[in-house]
């Protein structure tokens, strides 16, 4: 059996008229920041999927596509409820979301490539970890330290307000160690 499909179309009306916290609440972005984010991802207008399903051969079509992909990827529903929702069958739900995802990959994907110049390789960490052993870490494997974790100390007799937290209240240390 087929679900009822329901709902409303993503238009940009639809999305002005929701109040900015069901808005983000929805889609995780006002509908401002929604139409932004159409225009700076430069979809192809219009998506036509491999099986043929269009976004829409109406206005707003890249409204539809980034909000449909922003709603998938914002809860864990299922496919079922979001066609109950936005007036769409799963099927189409699905290639849309697919290839919209695939084609911001595929255009934006080099933006993800943060680390051109090898300073998180394995041959690197370990140089790192390895540094830190000579410095008497007392562990072979941590090659760095996130700034999380306070370990209240004593207060020190000389160089207090290198040790002491204003946020906490009291002398510390704040570490936690990131291993290989």
């Amino acid at each position: 059996p087929h679900p009822e499909q329901g709902g409303e179309w993503i238009m940009l009306e639809y999305l002005r008229q929701m109040s900015e916290a069901e808005c983000i609440w929805r889609f995780r972005f006002t509908a401002g920041e929604l139409q932004l984010l159409a225009d700076l991802l430069q979809l192809l207008k219009p998506l036509i999927t491999a099986a043929g399903s269009r976004a829409s051969p109406l206005e707003a079509i890249l409204i539809r596509v980034i909000s449909l992909l922003c709603a998938r990827l914002q809860s864990p529903e299922d496919q079922w409820s979001l066609s109950t929702k936005y007036h769409r069958p799963q099927s189409t739900i699905s290639q849309i979301t697919n290839e919209t995802a695939s084609f911001i990959n595929a255009r934006w994907g080099f933006l993800l490539d943060w680390d051109r110049h090898g300073l998180l390789s394995p041959e690197k960490l370990g140089e790192y970890a390895d540094a830190l052993y000579n410095f008497g870490a007392p562990c072979r494997s941590v090659f760095g330290f996130i700034d999380c974790t306070i370990r209240q100390t004593c207060q020190p007799g000389m160089y207090q307000e290198l040790a002491y937290t204003g946020y906490k209240k009291c002398h510390g240390m704040k570490f936690q160690g990131v291993v290989v």
